[in-house]
C-alpha cells in the first residue's frame, strides 16, 4: 500500500492512516508493506522550482510504486 501527502512525513496524516491500518485486522490482507511518501522534512522553499522538488512527483510515486511490486 502506498500512501502519498503533501505534508511533511514527520507528524504528518499519513502516519495515523498508516497506523490505523497496521493496527487494524485490515493488515493481514496486504500482499506488501505500507509505503509513506510525503513532502521532505525540510522548510518549504519561497522559490517555485525548489518547492515543487520537496514535493512527492510523478517520478517519485513511479519509483515506489516499483518499490512494491518489486518488494524491494
Amino acid at each position: 500500500m502506498l500512501l502519498v501527502n503533501d505534508a511533511h512525513k514527520t507528524g504528518g496524516f499519513i502516519g495515523e492512516i498508516a497506523a490505523t491500518i497496521a493496527e487494524s485486522d485490515a493488515f493481514d490482507y496486504l500482499d506488501g508493506r505500507i509505503l509513506r511518501l510525503a513532502a521532505e522534512d525540510v522548510p518549504v522553499p519561497y522559490n517555485a522550482k525548489l518547492e515543487a522538488a520537496m514535493l512527492p512527483s510523478v517520478e517519485r510515486i513511479k519509483k515506489y510504486i516499483l518499490k512494491l511490486v518489486n518488494k524491494r
